[in-house]
């Protein structure tokens, strides 16, 4: 698995609020119920209108993925 996976909010809209969700807990193929909580956390906000994106970091596999996900954060904030 790779080291960060990234969920984007696909229904953005121009002039919605934007949050990143930055997290070691969330729902993905190899642990469908982790982080559960987070995850309906994200649906309510995005249920009020909120555009939520989640960069999910896998720390659970091993601790160097922190840091392996580093590029891959700062790309995403570059980009939104």
């Amino acid at each position: 698995m790779r080291p960060f996976l990234f969920f984007p909010d696909d229904g953005f809209e121009s002039g919605q609020p934007k949050v990143l969700v930055v997290t070691n807990l969330y729902p993905h193929e190899g642990a469908p119920f982790f982080g559960t909580f987070v995850y309906d956390e994200v649906q309510a906000l995005r249920r009020l209108g909120v555009a939520v994106d989640v960069f999910f970091v896998n720390g659970r596999a091993s601790k160097a993925n922190y840091l392996l996900a580093l590029p891959g954060y700062w790309r995403h904030l570059r980009r939104r």
